[in-house]
């Protein structure tokens, strides 16, 4: 059962927790030793500039980094080059095949996974399903995996515990013990589950917003009504 948030961290536990754990991506990556066969893998869309910091940091440190990015075809492709820029080596998949190899990035992996067996870490980033996934393609292997989680954050100090996530027999909170996690012990189900949550709420605000929208647009503008040269009357 999950209790309340205050019951776990007083403020000045928040911000220890904050100094602990808030960091910057970038940063998290910063080791002192990293080994060779390190396989950064995400399926990026808004976790693209994340992903580049994470690669970037691994790089400078001497891994040997394999790149897996994912889209849904040729059309959908980005920042192929900075990518590349940054791995020794850059597998892409295209749903449709129409690029790279065909399928999800999980068949990125598990071939990566055939090409070099001396990986000793996966770093994935993107949608849960697709992290999922990942976790499950590398567990057989005994390969440690990184997930980047992304759940509901409303005030970043652990009080609200919209962020909560299940990481085995524990409840975390995903803005100042993560966002990452040992990917075989997050409860991917929950998660997933938490985040659709909202999501009839979302869709009404979505229609309230194209609502508003379409009023504003039907709306009479009264600096077009006016001629060259006039100004709007005022009241004396």
């Amino acid at each position: 059962m999950y209790q309340p948030t205050s019951a776990f961290f007083t403020l000045e536990e928040v911000n220890q927790k904050r100094a602990q754990t808030g960091k910057l991506y970038a940063e998290f990556l910063r080791v002192s030793s990293m080994s060779a066969g390190l396989l950064p893998i995400g399926m990026f869309s808004r976790a693209s500039s994340l992903s580049i910091k994470a690669l970037r940091a691994y790089h400078e440190q001497g891994a040997k980094v394999i790149g897996v990015i994912g889209f849904r075809n040729r059309e959908l492709m980005f920042w192929h080059d900075k990518f590349a820029a940054v791995c020794d080596e850059l597998i892409v998949c295209t749903d449709d095949g129409s690029a790279g190899l065909q399928g999800r990035v999980t068949a990125g992996l598990e071939q990566a996974i055939t090409r070099h067996p001396d990986i000793d870490e996966v770093v994935a980033i993107g949608p849960p399903v697709m992290m999922k996934g990942c976790a499950e393609v590398t567990r057989p292997h005994r390969i440690r995996t990184v997930v980047s989680l992304n759940p509901v954050m409303v005030d970043g100090t652990g009080m609200c515990g919209g962020c909560r996530v299940k990481v085995g027999d524990q409840v975390r909170f995903a803005c100042v013990d993560g966002p990452d996690f040992d990917g075989h012990l997050v409860d991917f189900d929950d998660l997933m589950a938490r985040l659709v949550r909202y999501r009839s709420s979302e869709q009404e605000a979505l229609v309230r917003w194209q609502d508003h929208c379409r009023m504003n647009a039907a709306a009479p503008n009264p600096a077009a009504a006016l001629g060259a040269g006039e100004q709007p009357a005022t009241q004396a």
